[in-house]
């Protein structure tokens, strides 16, 4: 019995439950280490974001603060992305690629769609925000 194909496949006592729960075990340990590593790894790829864009970190529970962030943060995103578009367009012009400057144009012009529409919901968020809504159709109060 020197090696694991002569051992037989039984825990110590006796039962073949005993063996594989141990593997069961020893698998799970592993799993959340693993997922420890994998979330602090996370953590750092998203401080990093953060100071390469300057964008402060979401907070934590949801609510109105939370969705200003995330407007805020979806508005920078459209942002640059007309902007890269834009370059890419003129880049393609200058390397001699009409169809291609053309396709990055409408690319930008797509950002700069979803920019306004943002911008608005944003707005729409914000009016409702500031006007109280009527609790019941005629109520002015």
């Amino acid at each position: 019995m020197a090696n694991d194909r002569e051992r037989p496949p039984f825990g110590p006592s006796g039962k073949l439950a005993d063996r594989i729960g141990h593997h069961v075990d020893t698998a799970n340990e592993l799993l959340r280490q693993s997922h420890r590593v994998v979330q602090r790894a996370a953590t750092r790829v998203r401080q990093t974001q953060q100071r390469i864009i300057g964008v402060p970190p979401l907070p934590a529970q949801p609510g109105p603060d939370r969705f200003l962030a995330v407007k805020q943060r979806e508005l920078a995103a459209h942002r640059r992305a007309i902007a890269l578009h834009e370059r890419a367009a003129a880049l393609q012009e200058r390397l001699g690629h009409p169809d291609r400057a053309a396709a990055a144009r409408r690319h930008a012009d797509h950002a700069h769609e979803l920019y306004q529409r943002a911008w608005a919901e944003l707005a729409d968020y914000e009016l409702r925000r500031t006007v109280p809504v009527p609790s019941q159709p005629g109520d002015t109060s």
